[in-house]
């Protein structure tokens, strides 16, 4: 009897790992493979927060899409002003949904924030609240201050400074300072930060479409200026036809060229993963019908 006790037991052990939905990635800033995710086709992320409950078939859908793809980890931006009520249930439900396909989550803040409407109270409060709703959960992988700060802010570092601050006091997750690699936006005076890594936004789109075969001189210049672990945040390249190179062909080469030179010595992460049918802009990687374009099979060789 005590035999089948112990068979019974090892059994039922078997089946609950089985049934266990483990995290898929072991997520380094190194090997980060990901993608921005700025709501679903329907919805983009000026609507997303507000239609959450009925995006939430195709962000389910898209989330899936984005796993099975190979990448590990998403970004995601918040607009506090989809929050009035302080209330982040949705945003813990996206969590859990990036969760159940392996997903890790940037999560960044400050969305709607600009130089002429900071009210601190107002932003800590919703700092508070966030953190509150997913900050110990596991696929956390960073809090983000800001998509492009010095695009905003240029070389304010005040409200930067306060951020960082604040997020030390109320958080022990990893911190990502995003800034805008442009030749004529300051970057440099951001050394020092007390930041865990830095992220780039990197868009070479014509005519400077050459610079693609740069980005790995330029991360590492800005790893060696900064002194801490450096990302690609975003690129992209569109599809919608505006210039003649916005074509489906073009970005899968610009995709291979800019993959060719950070893939497996920086983490990045590319805009966007859908189109949007409220926008004539298409920088996704599939359409607003979920059709894979070129750009997915390069993607998918690089991740073999």
């Amino acid at each position: 009897m005590k035999g089948n006790i112990k068979t019974y037991i090892a059994l039922a052990l078997v089946l609950a790992l089985l049934f266990v939905t483990p995290s898929k990635y072991s997520v380094s800033v190194r090997n980060i493979h990901g993608c921005n995710i700025t709501g679903v086709p329907k919805y983009n992320w000026g609507t997303f927060w507000d239609h959450f409950y009925d995006a939430k078939p195709d962000l389910e859908k898209e989330l899936k899409l984005v796993c099975n793809l190979g990448l590990n980890l998403v970004e995601i931006y918040i607009p506090y002003h989809c929050f009035p009520d302080l209330n982040y249930v949705k945003l813990k439900e996206f969590m859990r949904i990036a969760k159940k396909y392996g997903l890790m989550v940037i999560v960044t803040l400050n969305d709607d924030v600009y130089p002429d409407n900071v009210n601190y109270t107002y932003i800590e409060l919703h700092m508070k609240a966030i953190i509150d709703a997913i900050g110990s959960m596991s696929n956390l992988f960073a809090f983000g201050v800001m998509n492009e700060y010095n695009g905003r802010f240029g070389t304010n570092m005040s409200f930067a400074k306060w951020c960082i601050s604040k997020l030390r006091e109320l958080t022990s997750k990893p911190i990502v300072f995003d800034l805008v690699y442009f030749w004529h936006m300051p970057w440099q005076i951001y050394v020092g930060l007390d930041v865990d890594y830095y992220s780039f936004s990197i868009y070479s789109i014509p005519p400077f479409d050459f610079a693609a075969e740069t980005f790995d001189e330029l991360l590492a210049s800005a790893e060696k200026v900064l002194g801490k672990p450096v990302f690609l945040g975003e690129f992209g390249w569109r599809t919608d036809g505006e210039d003649p190179s916005y074509t489906e062909e073009k970005q899968a080469e610009y995709y291979r060229k800019v993959l060719g030179e950070v893939h497996g010595k920086y983490g990045w992460l590319f805009w966007c993963f859908t189109d949007w049918v409220e926008l004539d802009e298409q920088w996704g990687v599939y359409t607003v019908n979920f059709e894979p374009k070129p750009v997915v099979e390069v993607i998918r060789e690089v991740l073999s």
